[in-house]
């Protein structure tokens, strides 16, 4: 098997996450229809109570927002944004 696992966990960045969505000018709602990732998990997500993420979730996100994964999550130990 190659790549990771879709069950493969990933620290996120919640400002990055945001930061991307509201560059594509999307709600939470519409990334959920979009992605089928629940508004609850976006909106955790993106406020930090929710802090790490399946790879699956990531890379439907990524998808949308035209971004990398990389993008998206904390490598090492400093976040970006």
């Amino acid at each position: 098997m190659s790549g990771p696992s879709s069950d493969t966990d990933y620290r996120t960045n919640p400002r990055a996450l945001k930061w991307w969505r509201l560059k594509n000018h999307y709600s939470q709602r519409d990334v959920e229809e979009k992605t089928g990732v629940s508004y609850t998990t976006i909106s955790k997500l993106e406020n930090g109570h929710r802090t790490r993420a399946r790879f699956g979730t990531l890379e439907k996100l990524a998808q949308i927002y035209g971004c990398t994964i990389e993008d998206l999550i904390v490598i090492g130990s400093q976040l970006l944004a």
